[in-house]
């Protein structure tokens, strides 16, 4: 059975509006959202990447780099967060 990519539901649901907003381009929208997720769930992996993603883009290389950081840490699958 796969883990949860969080033990929140609130700091889910944050993450999921992010992905819709980043699915329609509203970057700021989902850095917000990607960020709320993680303020509820500290321990939350996949918002670090989404939000490391969003930073990329944007040219913010050292948020980026703390994001992806972060999100390595907290993932037990490293491979999928290769710099």
């Amino acid at each position: 059975m796969a883990q949860a990519p969080t033990v929140s539901m609130e700091a889910y649901k944050y993450y999921l509006q992010g992905n819709e907003n980043q699915r329609k381009q509203y970057f700021e929208d989902a850095r917000k959202d990607f960020e709320k997720a993680i303020e509820l769930d500290p321990q939350f992996a996949l918002a670090y990447y989404d939000l490391s993603s969003l930073n990329q883009r944007s040219g913010n290389r050292p948020a980026f780099r703390e994001a992806i950081t972060k999100a390595r840490e907290l993932s037990r699958i490293d491979t999928l967060f290769s710099i």
